[in-house]
């Protein structure tokens, strides 16, 4: 495999390599903890010209860059990393490459996004969207990205068990890796007009928290009833997708740190991907796989939305309790109703891998992975080639 592998792929995922082995997971890294200086070796360039090499070996030690950053932001704890700062991380690391807005609660509450605000209410961090745009002159396709970001999850009134609770501070890999996967592709894909979203909020337990039995409505105009406070992620990625449709993409991807079902699904071996067009499945296979990102595809049930109406709005944030499985399908099948008509959707959910524990042998070490940042990377690319 490696003699058919071209010499610059090669060298670039030397590059990546590695930048990655040299991240320290401390809170305040050094910097030479997120950098590396290579000097090119004697040999090799006499056998290819310094200039292939020196461009390979910088774009990877570049997406290695990347993606260390999306592992610092989720190495972060929950007492660093509130909905603001993560927005200003955003922009500190995207707003040489483009247009980026950040909205605050009351433009959040003027433009209806009640799930973002709804999840929010029980902190006094408040909520943020972040939204970027990368504006070229005359864009071929647009691409619109989307990454949950609960900087803190202790599951609100529906509160989650006390056992690896510490570790919900990673809730927001899913935004920390679309910073990554839109840092790589907005250097590489100039004539793509590529669109970040960006929904940022803490999940607490507080006497303004929402309740259980509680009804909002969502970005798209539906009542929703929150059956579960726990299942947060799912109201505020509602409200980015519908809010992607006025950029009249032509795909949407969502990741997202959503169900602790995957693990029951793939254990840690792969995450776990849904569409609503099964011509993409194979798209997303092969970009994983060349990513070294598993994705296992789930068939969201057409009959699955009926389990999640309700009888005092439109619709449960959880299936009701005749429903007692596929907690990741029914997840899948909700964000689906919040997905602009007519366009393709690609649901990437890494629950079950988006950070490594305490005795892993992974490249990435412990923490946070960046897992999904390259396959949306090679999504895109797959797509608009």
């Amino acid at each position: 495999a490696i003699k058919s592998t071209p010499i610059d792929v090669l060298l670039s995922t030397f590059g990546e390599t590695l930048e990655l082995s040299c991240y320290s997971a401390r809170v305040e890294p050094e910097e030479k903890n997120l950098n590396v200086n290579l000097k090119l070796p004697t040999a090799l360039t006499k056998v290819v010209p310094s200039k292939v090499i020196e461009n390979a070996l910088d774009e990877g030690i570049r997406r290695g860059q990347s993606l260390n950053y999306a592992r610092y932001l989720g190495d972060l704890p929950g007492n660093f990393l509130t909905p603001q700062v993560l927005a200003n991380y955003a922009e500190e690391r995207l707003s040489n490459l483009g247009q980026i807005t950040i909205n605050t609660e009351k433009e959040l509450t003027a433009q209806g996004f009640g799930g973002i605000l709804a999840v929010a209410q029980g902190s006094k961090n408040r909520p943020r969207l972040v939204t970027f745009d990368s504006e070229p002159k005359k864009p071929q396709k647009t691409i619109v990205v989307i990454g949950k970001g609960i900087t803190f999850d202790t599951g609100g009134y529906s509160i989650k068990g006390k056992q690896h609770h510490n570790e919900m501070k990673y809730d927001m890999c899913g935004a920390a890796n679309t910073i990554a996967a839109l840092e790589i592709l907005a250097q590489q894909l100039p004539q793509i007009r590529l669109i970040g979203i960006l929904p940022l909020a803490e999940n607490m337990v507080s006497e303004s928290a929402q309740r259980p039995g509680d009804v909002y409505r969502a970005h798209n105009g539906k009542l929703i009833e929150v059956y579960n406070t726990d299942a947060e992620g799912r109201l505020i990625l509602a409200d980015a997708l519908s809010y992607a449709g006025s950029f009249k993409p032509d795909l949407i991807i969502d990741v997202a740190t959503l169900t602790g079902g995957t693990t029951a699904i793939a254990n840690n071996l792969a995450g776990v991907m849904c569409t609503n067009d099964d011509s993409l499945i194979p798209l997303v296979r092969t970009a994983g796989r060349e990513a070294g990102e598993k994705f296992v595809h789930l068939e969201i049930i057409e009959e699955a939305i009926d389990d999640l109406k309700s009888d005092v709005a439109d619709y449960t944030n959880l299936h009701n309790k005749w429903s007692a499985g596929a907690p990741t399908m029914y997840a899948a099948a909700f964000l689906k109703e919040f997905v602009p008509a007519e366009t393709a959707w690609i649901h990437l959910d890494i629950a079950n891998m988006a950070w490594n524990g305490r005795n892993t042998t992974h490249l990435r070490g412990r923490g946070a992975n960046a897992f999904g940042a390259k396959t949306i990377v090679n999504i895109v690319k797959a797509y608009c080639g």
